[in-house]
């Protein structure tokens, strides 16, 4: 079986920890797919992880075990390993959008795969611009 890469964005990852039979989680799960994020989300999710655990309601054992489970779905991509002329394109595109989307929007162009998101403002600003990168399944 073939997978599809796929760039997840840290509210999709937040989303799937926030519950541990949460529905993303699940599809984080899924052989189908081979998820890949830039390698600063660990840090983002630590810097969250009280708001993690209030959020979720699981025990501290719980939170580290789901957090290790999807974590483990997920290949840590350097941010450094995206070509300067894509990131620089990226930087363009987004710059009356969003930049804190850069790293994922050019890493979905730098692996030629769709970004899983929930962000509208982002999804549709790109859109505008003639840009559809978005993986538009939804678990829920």
């Amino acid at each position: 079986m073939q997978t599809t890469p796929l760039v997840i964005d840290m509210n999709k990852v937040f989303s799937a920890l926030s519950r541990e039979n949460h529905p993303i989680a699940k599809v984080m799960g899924n052989a189908e797919f081979k998820f890949f994020v830039p390698n600063y989300l660990v840090e983002e999710i630590l810097r969250k992880k009280d708001r993690l655990k209030a959020a979720s309601k699981l025990s501290s054992d719980d939170l580290e075990n789901t957090l290790g489970r999807l974590l483990n779905c997920i290949e840590f991509v350097p941010t450094e390993k995206i070509p300067v002329q894509i990131a620089l394109k990226t930087v363009e595109l987004l710059r009356d959008i969003d930049m804190k989307d850069v790293a994922y929007v050019a890493l979905a162009f730098h692996l030629n795969c769709q970004l899983w998101t929930g962000d509208q403002k982002l999804k549709s600003g790109l859109r505008a611009k003639g840009v559809d990168i978005f993986c538009e399944f939804s678990p829920l």
